[in-house]
C-alpha cells in the first residue's frame, strides 16, 4: 500500500516511489471525510520529487493550510559513508549508508491559501541495516556551509550510554569525499533543553571542531537550534521520542587566518529518556 517503486522488465528497480495516505486519527473517529493526496516521495538516481498537503478536515481543525511539492536535483554524486558505503559499529550491528548532501531544491509551498515558489538546498539520507534496534542511540550532525562544503558527523552509544563508534565524512564543493576517523574529531555541548513533555533533557548548542581540517587549517563549527522545541514523539510508529531539527550555523576556518562563513544544519538526538 505504500511501495508504489517502478521496475524494469527484467525486475529491477529503477526508482522508488512511497506514498502514505492518512489524516489524524482524531478526526477519524469523529467521521471525518478522508480526501487527500497521499503524502509522496518518489524519484531515483539524483533526481527526486516531495508532495505533501493537508486533507480539507485537517485544514478545518488545524485552522490553517499547508501545502509542499519539492523537486529535488543532485548537485554531487552520492557520498559513500566510512570510504566504502558499509558501516560497521561492532556490538551495535551495521548497515549500509550513502547521502546526497546538496540538491537544489525548487518548487511550490502553500501556507494559508497562498501559493509562494521557493528554492533552496536539501539533503537526502539513505541508511538501512540491523543497527536501529541495538546499541543506546546517536548524535548525528549534517552540515552545508555556504562555500559549498558538506560535512556529517555520527556518534553512536552503546547500550550504557558510552560512545561506541564515532566517525565523520567531508564532501567538497567539487563532489569529492573523505572519510573523518573519530579521533580526528571533536564534538560538545555547551547547554541543554527540558522537554516540557515529560523527563528528557537534550543538549544543545554544539561546538565541533576539525583540527586538521584542510591544508593544516582547523575547522570550528557553532551550532545553535533556530527552534529550542524541536522533540518528536514517534511512539505511534517508530516507538521512540526523541530530538530533531535545524541549526543556525557559524563556522571558521583557520585561526590567525581565519575565514568565516554561515549555513544550514541539522541535529538529530536519540536516547535522552526512557
Amino acid at each position: 500500500q505504500v511501495d508504489h517503486s517502478p521496475f524494469d522488465s527484467m525486475g529491477s528497480s529503477t526508482g522508488f516511489d512511497l506514498q502514505i495516505g492518512g489524516i489524524s486519527p482524531a478526526l477519524i473517529a469523529a467521521g471525518a471525510p478522508v480526501s487527500a493526496a497521499p503524502w509522496r516521495l518518489a524519484g531515483g538516481d539524483g533526481s527526486d520529487q516531495i508532495e505533501a498537503a493537508l486533507a480539507p478536515a485537517e485544514v478545518a481543525a488545524a485552522g490553517a493550510a499547508f501545502g509542499l511539492h519539492l523537486d529535488l536535483e543532485s548537485s554531487k554524486p552520492p557520498a559513500l559513508h566510512d570510504g566504502d558505503g558499509f558501516v560497521d559499529f561492532g556490538a551495535g550491528g551495521s548497515s549500509y549508508y550513502y547521502s546526497r548532501t546538496r540538491m537544489t531544491a525548487t518548487g511550490t509551498l502553500q501556507l494559508n491559501g497562498e501559493q509562494l515558489s521557493v528554492d533552496g538546498i536539501a539533503w537526502f539520507d539513505h541508511q538501512w541495516g540491523d543497527f536501529v534496534s541495538v546499541g543506546g542511540g546517536w548524535n548525528w550532525f549534517a552540515v552545508n556551509l555556504d562555500d559549498g562544503t558538506d560535512l556529517t558527523f555520527s556518534v553512536v552509544f552503546d547500550a550504557e550510554g558510552n560512545d561506541a563508534f564515532a566517525y565523520g565524512t567531508v564532501v567538497e564543493p567539487d563532489g569529492s569525499a573523505r572519510h573523518i576517523e573519530a579521533g580526528a574529531f571533536g564534538i560538545r555541548a555547551t547547554d541543554e533543553w527540558a522537554s516540557p513533555r515529560g523527563d528528557r533533557v537534550y543538549p544543545t548548542h554544539w561546538f565541533i571542531t576539525v583540527p586538521d581540517f584542510r591544508g593544516g587549517r582547523q575547522l570550528l563549527i557553532e551550532l545553535t537550534p533556530t527552534v529550542d522545541d524541536q522533540e518528536l514523539d514517534a511512539r505511534a510508529t517508530t516507538g521512540v521520542i526523541y530530538w530533531e531539527g535545524s541549526q543556525h550555523v557559524r563556522a571558521t576556518i583557520g585561526q590567525l587566518d581565519a575565514t568565516t562563513q554561515d549555513g544550514q544544519a541539522y541535529v538529530e538526538l536519540t536516547r535522552y529518556g526512557p
